[in-house]
């Protein structure tokens, strides 16, 4: 056996660098994203009696996305918070009967919510079906709606809900605050509801 004068033991560990290539890295799960070469042949299928040089570069989006993703997921973990959701509004306003589907009503209240800095959303349909408004909300991660009614509106009234809850819960039907204090109310649903959430032990 050769001799160095180094004990391979007790060397040094190699400090991690942060920039260095782990595209074979098992632990990515990803192969490069990005790509780039010469591409002499491709103007010439435009210009073909001209003979011009060209390079070009590409980028792979989908993993780029992808790496973004894994690391708000596990940056959420080990905070402890929840999950990413797939947008980030934070009310859908919904309607529920009404002759015109109660679009102005809607809009009056998504108007007070984006004035008061809450992230809101309603349908652009005029008569929207309520299980559709649902559908579109729970597909968004929208934690919370803003229910309009007709009934409702003529006593002054806003019915707030918190989704996704199960079968059974207490606040399953949600509760009717006055239409005036809408967006004092939703901020103080919204915090509860993400301190419910951020409370639940992540799988």
């Amino acid at each position: 056996m050769l001799a160095t004068g180094v004990d391979e033991a007790h060397k040094p560990a190699k400090k991690k660098d942060n920039d260095e290539d782990r595209s074979n890295d098992p632990t990515v799960g990803i192969g490069s994203i990005a790509a780039g070469g010469r591409y002499d042949e491709l103007v010439n299928m435009f210009a073909p009696k001209r003979n011009i040089p060209c390079v070009g570069i590409s980028f792979g989006v989908d993993r780029i996305f992808r790496v973004m993703k894994e690391r708000l997921e596990k940056e959420a973990r080990e905070k402890g918070t929840s999950a990413l959701r797939p947008s980030e509004v934070d009310v859908y306003v919904m309607a529920f009967g009404g002759a015109n589907g109660l679009l102005k009503e809607r809009m009056a209240a998504a108007r007070d919510l984006w004035a008061g800095g809450v992230k809101a959303e309603f349908s652009a349909k005029v008569k929207p079906k309520l299980p559709q408004q649902f559908k579109a909300a729970e597909a968004g991660g929208v934690p919370l709606a803003v229910i309009v009614g007709e009934d409702e509106l003529a006593a002054g009234k806003i019915r707030l809900k918190a989704l996704g809850l199960p079968d059974g819960h207490p606040d399953k039907e949600g509760k009717l605050v006055p239409r005036a204090n809408l967006v004092t109310e939703v901020k103080t649903m919204l915090q509860e509801t993400e301190k419910a959430s951020a409370s639940m032990p992540i799988r």
